[in-house]
């Protein structure tokens, strides 16, 4: 049967509605059932910095003047996806940091979008990576100060100390800094993370049956920053 102009026209119009409808609908139904968890802005001030950045930090409890200078050698950025038991999956954005240091040991930094907690407006995590093949969570905004979250091994248990709306350290004083605090099975280490500056103070104690004993602390000296967008 042949169509006639105006019929073939009715018959493509029909066409790419339904196809355009069945487009529709497909993409909503991924867009609705998972979704993707960001890293706020705020997040980014206190561990999101780019290449080309570095701190120079200075250690305290040594007699002779150690200084390292932490770089950022290249950033990645991705998207993973997450499940568990307790929720159908989402996506989360992810921010890998290469670092280079000698002293404090840093190869990476690593921040990660997580899922919403309660009313807080900060939920991603900052973990660094050494040489030892070690890595631990160093700051995590949400979690109640003092109290204590098991992370497993080797992580050890993780806790938020303070949050200091003013901190002193070497002489500077910095603005809005979480002091976390991070406990192995033989070492309790604490971090100061400051906004705009990231890791600003860093102290390593034995855990012995006399009591702490500190045997290293780290005081930022200088630094020059380049934030991600």
């Amino acid at each position: 049967m042949k169509l006639n102009y105006l019929q073939t026209s009715v018959l493509v119009l029909l066409t790419g509605l339904l196809f355009g409808s069945l487009s529709s609908c497909t993409n909503g139904d991924v867009i609705s059932e998972f979704k993707t968890h960001k890293i706020t802005e705020e997040f980014k001030k206190y561990a999101a910095f780019d290449s080309l950045s570095y701190w120079v930090y200075r250690k305290t409890t040594s007699t002779t003047s150690n200084i390292d200078t932490v770089k950022v050698t290249n950033v990645s950025l991705d998207r993973r996806f997450h499940t568990d038991v307790n929720n159908p999956g989402y996506f989360y954005d992810a921010i890998e940091i290469s670092l280079s240091s000698t002293f404090l040991g840093l190869t990476k930094s690593e921040i990660a979008a997580g899922s919403l907690y309660e009313s807080s407006n900060m939920d991603e995590l900052l973990r660094f990576h050494y040489f030892s093949g070690k890595y631990y969570t160093v700051l995590l905004p949400h979690i109640p100060i003092d109290s204590t979250v098991h992370l497993g091994n080797p992580e050890g248990d993780y806790s938020n100390v303070s949050f200091h709306e003013e901190q002193w350290v070497n002489g500077i004083a910095y603005q809005d800094v979480f002091e976390s605090r991070v406990i192995t099975d033989s070492t309790e280490m604490h971090f100061y993370i400051a906004k705009n500056f990231g890791l600003i103070k860093y102290t390593s104690a034995k855990i012995s049956g006399t009591g702490l004993k500190i045997n290293d602390e780290w005081v930022l000296e200088t630094s020059s920053l380049i934030p991600i967008p």
